[in-house]
Protein backbone atom coordinates (compact mmCIF):
# COMPACT_ATOMS: atom_id res chain seq x y z
CA UNK A 1 0.00 0.00 0.00
CA UNK A 2 3.01 2.36 -0.21
CA UNK A 3 1.86 3.50 -3.27
CA UNK A 4 -1.59 3.71 -2.41
CA UNK A 5 -3.20 7.21 -3.30
CA UNK A 6 -6.66 7.37 -1.76
CA UNK A 7 -7.69 10.15 -4.16
CA UNK A 8 -6.52 9.01 -7.15
CA UNK A 9 -8.17 5.65 -6.58
CA UNK A 10 -11.85 6.99 -5.47
CA UNK A 11 -11.66 8.60 -9.00
CA UNK A 12 -10.83 5.68 -10.83
CA UNK A 13 -13.67 3.69 -9.04
CA UNK A 14 -16.01 6.77 -10.12
CA UNK A 15 -15.12 6.25 -14.06
CA UNK A 16 -15.00 2.57 -13.49
CA UNK A 17 -18.61 2.47 -12.54
CA UNK A 18 -19.76 5.90 -13.41
CA UNK A 19 -21.60 9.27 -11.85
CA UNK A 20 -25.31 7.53 -12.04
CA UNK A 21 -24.32 4.04 -10.47
CA UNK A 22 -22.08 5.71 -7.70
CA UNK A 23 -25.24 7.82 -7.22
CA UNK A 24 -27.03 5.08 -6.86
CA UNK A 25 -24.53 3.30 -4.43
CA UNK A 26 -24.72 6.58 -2.18
CA UNK A 27 -28.37 5.81 -1.67
CA UNK A 28 -27.85 1.91 -1.02
CA UNK A 29 -24.80 2.74 1.04
CA UNK A 30 -27.13 5.32 3.14
CA UNK A 31 -30.18 3.05 3.82
CA UNK A 32 -27.48 0.57 4.84
CA UNK A 33 -26.14 2.74 7.72
CA UNK A 34 -29.95 4.06 8.26
CA UNK A 35 -30.03 0.04 9.11
CA UNK A 36 -27.05 -0.43 11.14
CA UNK A 37 -28.38 2.87 13.34
CA UNK A 38 -31.25 1.33 13.97
CA UNK A 39 -29.33 -1.81 15.27
CA UNK A 40 -27.36 0.27 17.42
CA UNK A 41 -24.12 -1.97 16.32
CA UNK A 42 -21.20 -0.16 16.32
CA UNK A 43 -19.29 -2.77 14.47
CA UNK A 44 -21.62 -2.32 11.31
CA UNK A 45 -21.56 1.52 11.68
CA UNK A 46 -18.33 1.83 11.13
CA UNK A 47 -18.36 -0.18 8.29
CA UNK A 48 -21.26 1.07 6.83
CA UNK A 49 -19.68 4.88 7.26
CA UNK A 50 -16.57 4.07 6.02
CA UNK A 51 -18.50 2.62 2.61
CA UNK A 52 -20.98 5.95 2.82
CA UNK A 53 -17.27 7.95 2.84
CA UNK A 54 -15.68 6.56 0.02
CA UNK A 55 -18.94 6.95 -2.06
CA UNK A 56 -19.77 10.66 -1.11
CA UNK A 57 -15.90 11.22 -1.80
CA UNK A 58 -16.56 9.99 -5.68
CA UNK A 59 -18.94 12.60 -5.80
CA UNK A 60 -17.50 15.39 -3.77
CA UNK A 61 -14.43 15.04 -6.52
CA UNK A 62 -17.44 15.04 -9.59
CA UNK A 63 -19.47 17.59 -8.54
CA UNK A 64 -16.39 19.64 -7.40
CA UNK A 65 -14.31 19.44 -4.07
CA UNK A 66 -13.10 22.85 -3.91
CA UNK A 67 -16.62 24.75 -4.11
CA UNK A 68 -18.17 21.79 -1.79
CA UNK A 69 -15.31 22.27 0.87
CA UNK A 70 -16.26 26.57 0.53
CA UNK A 71 -19.41 25.70 0.75
CA UNK A 72 -19.22 23.21 3.96
CA UNK A 73 -17.28 25.90 5.69
CA UNK A 74 -19.58 28.79 5.39
CA UNK A 75 -22.28 26.13 6.98
CA UNK A 76 -20.47 24.96 10.12
CA UNK A 77 -19.64 28.83 10.63
CA UNK A 78 -22.94 30.03 10.19
CA UNK A 79 -24.17 27.20 12.06
CA UNK A 80 -21.56 28.13 15.00
CA UNK A 81 -22.93 31.92 14.78
CA UNK A 82 -26.43 30.67 15.19
CA UNK A 83 -25.72 28.12 18.28
CA UNK A 84 -23.74 31.79 19.95
CA UNK A 85 -26.94 33.57 18.65
CA UNK A 86 -29.71 31.25 20.56
CA UNK A 87 -31.16 30.64 17.32
CA UNK A 88 -31.38 26.60 18.13
CA UNK A 89 -33.30 27.26 21.45
CA UNK A 90 -31.31 25.81 24.79
CA UNK A 91 -29.36 22.47 24.13
CA UNK A 92 -30.81 19.97 26.62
Amino acid sequence: MSNFDFVREQEVILEYFGIEAQIEKFFEEVEELREAIKLKNRVMIQEELADVHNVLMQLIFYYGVRMIYKKAVEKVFRTMERIKEGYYGKKN
